[in-house]
């Protein structure tokens, strides 16, 4: 990464991105793209998290244009499974998790009112009652955040999941294998708010069972499971 001690050659890629009217179809077919996403380019990186460039490269893999711009798609899948946390942050921007750790946080809340009450010996239950309403109270109003499924859904991770939606026998083999490497580095980077999003599509299983014939689905199912 000899850029980051200033001695660094002008790649093709750093001569693109001057230039005026930049295509993102230029930058993901140059050479260097992929060499350059490693060595983390910051310049590159800046360009394609633009909302814009990541939003395009995941309609490249997870709508029709994958059978238009299959180079396209291939490239973009490679770029977002990179291991660069801007992609990843960018992919799931927007999404509030439910928050996976509440369960947790409850039963150790509970478990430390349990001790409090053992070790007042009865002569503080007025505080410790407080306390438990506080707690359930909060308890209760996250729960009331996400009642009746009520989860907010980022576009980008709707679009990439849209390819679970198609029929039983009509999801392309290297299309999901795209897909499914994109989600799997989601879960790898972001496993609790990338889980908690499969999760709260309601239809998940008979989504997985429907495309069970279908390999790269059942890489990704091994991976939620």
């Amino acid at each position: 990464m000899l850029w980051r001690f200033g001695l660094q050659h002008a790649s093709n890629i750093d001569k693109l991105l001057e230039k005026e009217d930049l295509a993102l179809e230029e930058v993901l077919n140059d050479s260097d793209l992929l060499q350059e996403v490693r060595e983390q380019n910051p310049k590159l990186i800046a360009y394609l998290v633009l909302p814009s460039n990541i939003k395009h490269m995941v309609e490249y893999i997870a709508t029709e244009d994958f059978f238009k711009f299959s180079k396209m798609a291939s490239a973009s899948c490679e770029v977002l499974c990179s291991n660069s946390p801007a992609f990843v942050d960018a992919l799931s921007a927007g999404y509030v998790s439910r928050d996976f750790a509440y369960s947790d946080d409850e039963e150790e809340e509970e478990d430390d009112e349990d001790e409090d009450r053992e070790e007042a010996g009865g002569h503080s239950n007025s505080n410790i009652n407080s306390n438990s309403n506080t707690a359930s109270t909060s308890r209760e109003s996250a729960r009331a955040r996400f009642s009746d499924n009520e989860v907010p859904k980022p576009c980008l991770l709707d679009c990439l999941w849209g390819i679970m939606r198609l029929p039983s026998g009509q999801l392309d083999m290297l299309q999901a294998t795209y897909f499914s490497r994109v989600m799997c580095s989601l879960l790898q980077r972001k496993p609790y708010e990338t889980l908690d999003y499969i999760c709260a599509q309601g239809d998940a299983v008979s989504l997985f069972l429907n495309h069970l014939g279908v390999s790269a689905v059942v890489d990704l199912l091994l991976k939620v499971i």
